[in-house]
């Protein structure tokens, strides 16, 4: 049974989560004053975002004039709106096709993307929390981790390459 409190706190959910679903701004009213709090119900965005997590959405910008962020990179993880549902997936790749700008989003588990309109895209992931309300890592993007990786093995393989300056040349005829 929910406490007045917690019922005014669940409207004011429902109805941030029917603005952004409809494309609007959502509403000012949970913690911070531009982020919205929804709970991720599939795992499609396993193991980054597990199921059951909350996440903290910044609404997009909406023309010149919008208090949201502007359009979303390759590697964010992005709301999306499509036939009043919202879901959060990353973008892989945006494209131009017909004066148009296209995203090709993708879940973290899923085998397929898809193509959407970039006006499908109502907000951005900044950050999410465990179900008991821990802070999560924020979502790092697949082109960082990957960068980050080749970076990595590209400082092992130098260092196996690399002579060892302490090393002393050893004459030749020494044992």
């Amino acid at each position: 049974m929910a406490t007045e409190g917690t019922s005014g706190h669940l409207e004011e959910q429902f109805d941030a989560w029917l603005a952004l679903a409809a494309g609007g701004a959502a509403p000012a009213a949970v913690g911070s004053p531009r982020l919205l709090r929804l709970p991720m119900l599939t795992g499609s965005m396993h193991p980054a975002l597990p199921r059951g997590c909350t996440l903290l959405i910044a609404p997009l910008a909406r023309g010149p004039a919008a208090g949201g962020r502007g359009a979303p990179s390759t590697g964010d993880v992005v709301v999306f709106a499509r036939d009043g549902r919202l879901v959060a997936h990353r973008v892989l790749r945006r494209a131009q096709r017909g004066g148009r700008t296209w995203l090709l989003e993708m879940g973290d588990a899923n085998r397929r993307g898809a193509w959407r309109p970039v006006d499908e895209a109502v907000g951005l992931v900044v950050g999410a929390e465990a179900a008991d309300g821990a802070p999560l890592r924020p979502p790092v993007s697949r082109a960082r981790a990957r960068r980050l990786l080749v970076r990595h093995w590209v400082a092992v393989l130098r260092g196996l390459a690399a002579p060892n300056v302490n090393d002393e040349p050893t004459p030749t005829g020494a044992p």
